[in-house]
């Protein structure tokens, strides 16, 4: 399946129901950025989820979308 047709919603779900939901996300996407998956894929794909959020968590992927742009510290960035 390519990247474009992935659903990562378990995922994206799954690090929400974490502590500290951002930042395992953001391991999720460090992860998924590892096995070459597109920084474009994976902002779409947050797109979709976000809107069917509520708003805590609708505001947790904007600041995991923010770390996949670079809108953050340097260190925070997702590459």
């Amino acid at each position: 399946m390519a990247d474009t047709e992935m659903d990562y919603t378990d995922t994206f779900k799954g690090a929400l129901a974490k502590p500290y939901p951002l930042m395992v996300l953001r391991d999720a996407l460090i992860q998924l950025r590892s096995y070459d998956v597109e920084k474009d894929v994976l902002l779409a794909a947050l797109e979709s989820f976000r809107g069917q959020l509520d708003e805590q968590y609708e505001d947790i992927v904007l600041d995991a979308m923010d770390l996949l742009v670079g809108f953050c510290s340097p260190h925070m960035r997702i590459e």
